[in-house]
């Protein structure tokens, strides 16, 4: 089952279990079954902000969570190609725009991924500004597509379509922004205010922030 307790899983001598987004999706409504392998990443601006999204679609709708994160793709270097991957379609961010590239650890994640899923920290070359402003764009033409009544995935289709390297902007309604010196109040509080509204921290994102002080507080 995928509610191992994490006590049992040692990720070192484990085969990661590739998943689409649509087999993460039938694993947790509990139509499939395995523990599926994900990445996410704390992501830090040029003006040292971290990342993070507010979700929209059907699932966990409204709360905040780490941006970027997702499935491992199918290939040689599934944890690397994966964080590549989703940095670009999540934020719009390149690889080549990433600088110190850290795997922080791995987190079991019974909440919303049903699976083990594996944290990286990287500095990135965009300002905060630039990250909201390239999601705002994208997300704008989804939004404008469901408007007019188009369906779902031809409403993300029009993203790509756009010419946006952030192909799933549609995954957050909005992209949030989190400075280090408040990291240990929303860890106690379990939510991240926005807008003047306050969303509730999923652990996914969560459990990143803690490894996160956990490790300078060592330095």
């Amino acid at each position: 089952m995928s509610s191992v307790p994490a006590s049992e899983i040692t990720p070192g001598a484990i085969l990661l279990e590739p998943a689409t987004s649509y087999r993460m999706q039938a694993i947790r409504r509990g139509n499939a079954n395995g523990i599926p392998a994900s990445i996410s990443c704390l992501t830090l601006t040029a003006d040292a902000e971290y990342v993070f999204g507010i979700r929209g679609g059907n699932v966990m709708r409204d709360a905040a969570c780490i941006a970027p994160a997702g499935a491992i793709p199918y290939t040689d270097s599934p944890l690397y190609d994966g964080l590549w991957q989703e940095m670009i379609e999540e934020l719009g961010i390149r690889s080549d725009e990433l600088d110190n590239v850290l795997l922080y650890g791995w987190q079991t994640d019974p909440e919303l991924t049903k699976g083990v899923n594996f944290v990286f920290h990287a500095n990135a070359g965009r300002s905060s500004a630039q990250v909201q402003e390239l999601h705002r764009e994208a997300f704008d033409v989804y939004q404008r597509e469901k408007l007019k009544g188009a369906p779902e995935a031809e409403a993300r289709r029009a993203i790509r379509t756009a010419g946006y390297p952030n192909t799933d902007a549609w995954e957050h309604t909005a992209i949030v922004f989190i400075k280090p010196e408040y990291i240990p109040k929303i860890i106690n509080e379990r939510h991240v205010y926005h807008e003047g509204r306050n969303y509730q921290l999923l652990d996914i994102g969560r459990t990143p922030l803690i490894m996160h002080s956990v490790l300078e507080s060592k330095k």
